[in-house]
């Protein structure tokens, strides 16, 4: 997968761990054993979930959203998350998510030191993955520890070494990102002639 912004693969996994004919939620058929997690994760659906805010207005405090953001984010789609999902529908309920270890506190500061092969991420992310209510290290922080380290393909073992600090992180938001562009919502639906509102 290529971001759309630089042109270079925003993570690699190990090539050897994947036969070309892996498919997720099914057995290797040469061995009868599941892929290496690396290949294809065991968590082998992915939701890619996506807001349409424009027009919301929630006055409560507890509101997930703000009339001055949902105005900025205008009449699109953004992207909320990619949320990998057991093969059987289910997935994760714990906001702790599957491996505390791997959490980060704050995204943003990470992203404003983040330089490279994923430097173009923050400005990216800052356009894309909107949080309605304005504060994006949340959402992002949240999308990270309860879905991102669900997805065992980007476990820091299955990163091409070396790999940059973070580079499980900074992949899987690179990854989910570059898949909201690419299965563009409002694309379709102005093809198909439907106008959300």
């Amino acid at each position: 997968m290529r971001t759309p912004s630089t042109g270079t693969k925003p993570f690699f996994t190990k090539p050897a761990s994947c036969p070309y004919y892996a498919i997720a939620c099914s057995l290797d058929p040469a061995t009868h054993a599941p892929y290496d997690e690396c290949c294809v994760s065991r968590n082998g659906l992915a939701v890619l979930a996506q807001n349409y805010t424009f027009g919301l207005s929630y006055a409560d405090p507890g509101g997930w959203t703000a009339p001055a953001v949902v105005a900025d984010i205008g009449p699109r789609f953004t992207l909320h998350g990619l949320w990998p999902n057991g093969c059987d529908g289910a997935f994760n309920a714990s906001d702790a998510g599957c491996d505390a270890a791997r959490s980060c506190a704050d995204i943003a500061a990470l992203l404003r030191n983040t330089t490279g092969r994923f430097g173009y991420l923050q400005a990216l992310l800052a356009r894309e993955w909107r949080a309605g209510d304005g504060d994006n290290n949340w959402l992002w922080t949240h999308e990270w520890t309860k879905h991102g380290t669900c997805a065992e393909s980007f476990q820091p073992r299955c990163l091409e070494s070396p790999a940059e600090p973070r580079a499980d992180l900074l992949g899987f938001l690179a990854a989910a990102v570059a898949l909201f562009i690419r299965l563009d919502v409002m694309k379709a639906f102005r093809a198909a002639g439907v106008a959300p509102s």
